[in-house]
This record gives structure tokens, sequence and C-alpha cells, in this order.
């Protein structure tokens, strides 16, 4: 009994459906560099200093995007280059967010953690506001989209944030009164 005669063309789609995503998922870009990648690392079992470097390196790239928005003299290619930095501090957000939901998983202790990303996301949420109402039409057309994501990320971890902040500190305050 042979096969039928639509297998091999099926197997050659999902051949090709399989190689185009590995394809894709190659060309994803990183927002971290290889020293960051290196420090997130060697901070894994270390809940509080693996957060606290997602904190540093989020404000390392608002702080870039605050002085590119704010320069006239980085006109070139301005409206690009933010955009890409929205993408990765947006994407950060999302890991840190990721790391968050880790860590609270394994019940560890993530209060001060929290109270520095709840401290940091609510102090850069108005200002992606601002910068987001100040913006040039034209500019919004090539970075519009990921503000608005960047923005809803961070109104979201912040809020996360928050919940879990008051969630763990009444566990903790329970477990330590017992």
């Amino acid at each position: 009994m042979g096969h039928p005669s639509w297998l091999p063309v099926v197997c050659a789609f999902a051949i090709l459906l399989l190689a185009k995503s590995l394809a894709a998922a190659q060309d994803r870009h990183d927002p971290l560099n290889r020293d960051e990648i290196n420090q997130l690392r060697d901070t894994a079992p270390e809940p509080e200093k693996r957060l606290a470097l997602y904190v540093k390196f989020i404000k390392a790239r608002t702080t870039a995007l605050e002085q590119l928005y704010s320069d006239p003299r980085l006109q070139s290619d301005r409206a690009a280059r933010l955009h890409d930095l929205l993408d990765d501090i947006d994407n950060l957000v999302q890991q840190l967010d990721d790391n968050i939901d880790a860590y609270a998983n394994r019940h560890a202790d993530l209060r001060k953690p929290l109270r520095a990303v709840i401290e940091f996301e609510s102090a850069w949420e108005p200002k992606l506001r601002a910068m987001r109402e100040s913006s040039h039409p034209h500019d919004l057309e090539v970075y519009g989209f990921v503000l608005d994501d960047t923005l809803h990320a961070l109104h979201d971890s912040s809020e996360g944030a928050r919940q879990l902040l008051k969630e763990q500190e009444v566990t903790f305050q329970a477990a330590k009164g017992k």
C-alpha cells in the first residue's frame, strides 16, 4: 500500500513552514547586549539582583530615549531610532514581567525589587504619555504604535507589580506572625 499522492506535498509544505519560522526566530532582535545577558545569567538564582538589573537596563534605554527625543542635534533618522529604543523598552518590560511571574510562582520574596519596579515605571509612564502628546504626527507614523505598546506594557507591569506587592506583604506578614 503506497502513500497518498498528497502526502509529499504536505510534508514539503510543513518543512517550508518550519524553515520560515526558524529563520524568523533568528532574525529577532535581542534588546540585551552580550554583557547584559551574562550579568542576567549570573543572577538567575537571586531574584532581587536579577530584577534590579532589568530595571537598570530599562533605565539605560529610557535615558537614551529621553536624550534622543530632546536633543535637536540628533534629528537624523531620529524617529526610526526612537522606534527601536521603544521596542527594546517594551521587550525588556515584558522580560521583567516574565521574571517576576517566575519568581512569584516560586514564592520568592520580591517586595523590595517590586517597590523599585513600581517607582521606576510610575515615573516613566507620564513621561511617555507627554512624549506621545508632543510628538509630530509624521514621527508618530513611525513610532506611535510601539509607543502605545510600550505605554500599555508599562501600565500593565506597574499594576501587576502593585498587586503582587500587596499580596506578598500580606503573605510575608502572616508568615512572620506565625
